[in-house]
């Protein structure tokens, strides 16, 4: 498949209409499904407030500020994570693992409710700029189809910071539009890329490898622990992903997994 960028769509588009219009009409487009955007570059980070995060311990939210709260959370979190939460604001930002590609990978796929929610879009340079929340009603699931590779997060009820860049159309879908106006060879021959097998981003099964870590906690000696433990729980993931599909989600996708089902699995506390 061939991707232009969106300043050479704009220029293609516009042959035959106003540029305001050719802006909006592409909007439309992609929320009503019928086009589909690519971005060569991301940065999606999760967050939610200090309180946020307390809220999902029991007990944690109603502890005064002091050391015995500052041990409580240094017992439940990791030490990089427990340094965001100890002598804040309750409602200041706590951020999590960004999920994060460029032009080493494949451009990613993303729903239109990026789009929807956008803060600011520049379809020149091809970006887009948005603070979202995790989708929560079912028209907003269809928006955000791709919410398991974009959206994940170890917070209840995130918000996430979303930075796009590097925006992409495939030209085949454009010629479509405009099947009797030839697109500028210069222009797609320089700035547009040849990409092949190019589609939604790979839906991997979580659920699987949250049964593998089940299977893990059931042995003996149970779950790792302690310092480290993270790092453990991460490699047994990944290496469940390589043995059964012989490839592996990003890291920082497995990251926020890994840090969510640990919390899970862990036993409450009496």
């Amino acid at each position: 498949m061939k991707l232009i960028s969106s300043a050479d769509t704009l220029n293609f588009l516009c042959k035959n209409a106003p540029r305001p219009w050719v802006k909006r009409m592409l909007k439309w487009m992609i929320y009503n499904g019928e086009l589909a955007p690519y971005f060569t570059h991301g940065k999606i980070t999760p967050f939610t407030s200090v309180l946020g995060v307390l809220v999902q311990i029991e007990g944690l939210a109603q502890l005064d500020a002091g050391p015995e709260r500052d041990a409580a959370i240094r017992a439940e979190f990791e030490p990089d994570f427990a340094d965001q939460l100890i002598d804040r604001d309750r409602f200041a930002e706590v951020f999590g693992e960004p999920v994060e590609w460029d032009e080493r990978e494949e451009p990613h796929q993303v729903g239109a409710g990026f789009f929807v929610y956008a803060d600011e879009i520049d379809w020149e340079e091809g970006s887009i700029k948005a603070e979202i929340h995790h989708p929560e009603s079912q028209d907003e699931y269809h928006l955000f189809w791709d919410a398991q590779d974009h959206l994940s997060a170890e917070f209840e009820r995130s918000q996430f910071k979303v930075e796009l860049s590097g925006l992409r159309f495939s030209l085949d879908a454009l010629e479509m539009m405009l099947p009797a106006v030839e697109p500028s060879a210069s222009r797609t021959t320089s700035d547009s890329e040849h990409v092949t097998a190019i589609g939604r981003p790979r839906k991997w099964d979580w659920e699987g490898a949250f049964a593998k870590l089940a299977l893990v906690a059931q042995h003996p000696d149970g779950l790792p622990v302690g310092p480290g433990a993270q790092a453990q729980i991460e490699r047994i993931l990944s290496e469940w992903f390589v043995a059964e599909t012989g490839d592996s989600p990003a890291t920082s996708q497995i990251r926020q997994r890994a840090q969510k089902m640990m919390r899970l699995l862990q036993p409450s506390r009496p």
